[in-house]
């Protein structure tokens, strides 16, 4: 994580210590990062990624303009999108997705 000011800090540290569960604990984001490379990268394009359907916005377009709140991701998440499946993932593969897709979306 790359951080620019103290000011910024102490802003995502609130953040984290607000957003419970969801905050990115150690290996959280790369558990998500995986669980996007196995689920999400078959249609959009990840980060680093030139691979994607053209059905599919790239991931960081997908959540673009999106209120990146942990609560507010796990809606977006669990409510059905046209031509996408339903992945029924855990609820810790969620949090685990939830703050990668954060890390992305900074």
């Amino acid at each position: 994580m790359r951080v620019g000011t103290g000011a910024r800090l102490t802003a995502l540290v609130l953040a984290a210590c607000i957003s419970g569960p969801a905050n990115a604990q150690d290996g959280e984001v790369e558990r998500g990062e995986a669980i996007a490379q196995e689920w999400c990268a078959a249609c959009h394009a990840l980060p680093g990624s030139k691979v994607a359907s053209d059905a599919a916005p790239a991931l960081v377009q997908a959540i673009s303009g999106k209120d990146l709140t942990a609560g507010a991701l796990r809606a977006w998440l669990s409510t059905p999108h046209p031509q996408m499946p339903d992945f029924n993932l855990a609820r810790e593969e969620v949090d685990a997705l939830i703050a990668y897709l954060r890390g992305l979306g900074r």
